[in-house]
C-alpha cells in the first residue's frame, strides 16, 4: 500500500489497495469511453486553446487605482453620466461637514432646515462616502475632509484592557448598533485615499475588538445586555441590530485585509459564513442562545428578503478576491440572483423603471421604489465584480444590466441644476448634488446620500478596472 500525506499539494491523502478483476474491467471501459469522446470531439473541430488575455485578466485582481480624467473621457455616455451625478452628490456631501469634522444628518428643502436626529452611525455612513470619493477620484480637498471626519469618528471611541487592546465606539454614542458601527469605521478608514499609519494602527484595534465577539458556532455578539436601550429607536440599526450588525462588521474586517493582511481576519469571516448563510436562508437562527430577545429573525425565505444579506454579500466579495475560495462566490450569486427579480423593468411604469424594491410583495403592491435601491445595485455591482473574477461572463453582463438600471433610477432622485430651476439660484446650493429619499420626498438623509455614492463610485472604479 502506498500513500502520500502531507506532502501532496491538493493535502489529500490517497491509498492504493488490491483490486478487483471487475474493478479493473471497469476502469478499462470508462478509458475507453473517455478516448472515444475525445475522437468525436477532435473530429467535430474541438481544440483545448489557452486561455485569452482577457481571461486572465478577469482571474488577476487588479490594484484599484484613482479615476483619471483620461478614463472619464473613455466612459460610455451613461458612465459618464454616473460619474458626474457621484461628483455633485459628493460636493453636495463634502458641504454639509462643519468645522470639527462631524456632517449635518440631512436637510428638508421645503422648511429650509436640516434635520435634528443625529446619531454616530450615521457620521460613520458620511464619513465612509466622502473617504471613498476621495480615494477614487483622488481628490485632495475630500481626502483631507474624510481625514477629519475620521479623526473626530475615532475620539468616539474608547480602548479595552484585553491584549492587544481592542478599539470600539463608546456607549452611549452607540448601543444596540455598536458592532455594525466598528466595522463601518473599520471599512472608512481602509476607504481614505494614503491613511496614516497610526490610523490604520487604530484600525487594526478595531478588527481586534470584531474578532473577539465572534463566538463558538460563528456568529458575532450583537451588545451587552447590560447596554440594551428601548428598542423603539428610530434608527433601524439601533432596533434591528441583527440585520446589519455581523454583515458591517466582516465587511469592514474583509476589507481592511487590503492594507493590513492577517490570516486572522479572513478566518473570522470564513467561520462567520455557515451560520449567516444558514440564517439567510431562514432554516436556522444562529446563536439564539446569545441574540437580543425582541430581535425577530426574518420570517421570509430567502429568495423574498435578500436585502438582509446585502452586508455579507459584500464581506463575501472582499474575502473571495482575497482567498479565491469558491463557496463565497457561490453564495454571492445566489443572493444576488434573488435580488434581479426585485427590479422594476416594465416601460409601463417610466418612473419606476431601473427601481428595486426590499421583498417581492412590494413589487406586487406596485410599490414605489426609494432610494434603497442603491444598496442593491451595490450588492449586484460587487456580484458583477465577482462574476468576472470567477470568469462567469453571463452573470457578470446580468448584473452589470441590472445596477445599470438602478443607478439610473438613482439619478433621477437627485437634485440637479435641471430640476431646481424653481429654487432662488442662492438656495440651490443647499440642494443641488443631494438625493432625496424617494420619488415623491423631498428629504436628504445621510444614510441615503452614502447609500448612492457607494454604489456610484464603486461602479466607476469597477468600470474603469475593466478597461485595463
Amino acid at each position: 500500500m502506498a500513500a502520500f500525506g502531507k506532502d501532496c499539494p491538493s493535502r489529500l491523502e490517497l491509498r492504493f489497495t488490491s483490486v478487483s478483476e471487475d474493478r479493473v474491467q471497469s476502469i478499462a471501459i470508462a478509458g475507453a469511453i473517455a478516448t472515444v469522446l475525445i475522437a468525436l470531439l477532435a473530429l467535430s473541430g474541438w481544440r483545448c486553446t489557452p486561455a485569452t488575455a482577457e481571461q486572465k485578466a478577469a482571474l488577476t485582481p487588479l490594484a484599484p487605482r484613482p479615476i483619471t480624467s483620461t478614463d472619464v473621457e473613455k466612459l460610455s455616455p451613461l458612465h459618464r453620466a454616473f460619474y458626474h451625478a457621484a461628483v455633485r452628490g459628493t460636493d453636495w456631501l463634502a458641504r454639509q461637514q462643519r468645522a470639527d469634522g462631524s456632517f449635518s444628518a440631512g436637510y428638508i428643502p421645503c422648511l429650509d432646515l436640516s434635520l435634528e436626529t443625529e446619531h454616530y452611525v450615521r457620521q460613520v455612513q458620511a464619513a465612509l462616502a466622502l473617504a471613498q470619493a476621495s480615494r477614487v477620484s483622488a481628490n485632495e480637498k475630500w481626502s483631507a475632509q474624510a481625514k477629519q471626519a475620521v479623526l473626530w469618528l475615532l475620539a468616539g471611541t474608547a480602548l479595552d484592557n484585553d491584549q492587544p487592546p481592542g478599539r470600539a465606539p463608546r456607549p452611549p454614542l452607540v448601543l444596540m448598533s455598536r458592532l455594525g458601527a466598528t466595522g463601518l469605521l473599520l471599512a472608512t478608514i481602509h476607504e481614505l485615499h494614503q491613511p496614516a499609519a497610526d490610523v490604520l494602527d487604530a484600525g487594526e484595534q478595531l478588527g481586534y475588538w470584531i474578532q473577539r465577539q465572534q463566538q463558538a458556532d460563528g456568529t458575532l455578539r450583537l451588545g451587552e445586555i447590560g447596554l440594551v436601550a428601548p428598542l423603539t429607536n428610530d434608527l433601524p440599526e439601533e432596533a434591528d441590530p441583527l440585520s446589519y450588525g455581523p454583515g458591517q462588521a466582516l465587511w469592514g474586517l474583509a476589507k481592511s485585509q487590503q492594507l493590513r493582511p492577517q490570516a486572522w481576519k479572513l478566518e473570522v469571516v470564513r467561520r462567520a459564513r455557515p451560520a449567516y448563510h444558514r440564517w439567510l436562508q431562514d432554516v436556522t437562527r444562529p446563536g439564539e442562545a446569545s441574540q437580543v430577545p425582541s430581535v425577530k429573525p426574518p420570517g421570509a425565505h430567502l429568495t423574498q428578503r435578500p436585502w438582509l444579506g446585502v452586508w455579507h454579500l459584500a464581506a463575501w466579495a472582499e474575502a473571495y478576491a482575497q482567498s479565491r475560495e469558491r463557496l463565497y462566490a457561490e453564495y454571492i450569486f445566489e443572493l444576488a440572483d434573488a435580488m434581479l427579480p426585485l427590479q422594476y423593468t416594465d416601460a409601463s411604469q417610466p418612473l419606476y423603471l431601473g427601481g428595486m424594491v426590499l421583498t417581492l410583495a412590494d413589487k406586487a403592491r406596485q410599490q414605489p421604489p426609494d432610494w434603497q435601491t442603491a444598496r442593491l445595485a451595490w450588492a449586484l455591482t460587487l456580484a458583477a465584480r465577482t462574476a468576472r473574477q470567477v470568469g462567469d461572463h453571463n452573470r457578470y453582463v446580468r448584473y452589470v444590466l441590472a445596477a445599470e438600471g438602478a443607478l439610473q433610477f438613482l439619478t433621477t432622485l437627485q437634485y440637479t441644476a435641471l430640476n431646481t430651476g424653481h429654487f432662488a439660484e442662492s438656495y440651490q446650493p443647499k440642494i443641488v448634488g443631494g438625493f432625496r429619499n424617494a420619488l415623491r420626498e423631498g428629504t436628504i438623509r445621510v444614510e441615503a446620500q452614502q447609500a448612492a455614492l457607494t454604489a456610484l463610485w464603486t461602479f466607476l472604479e469597477m468600470i474603469v478596472l475593466n478597461k485595463q
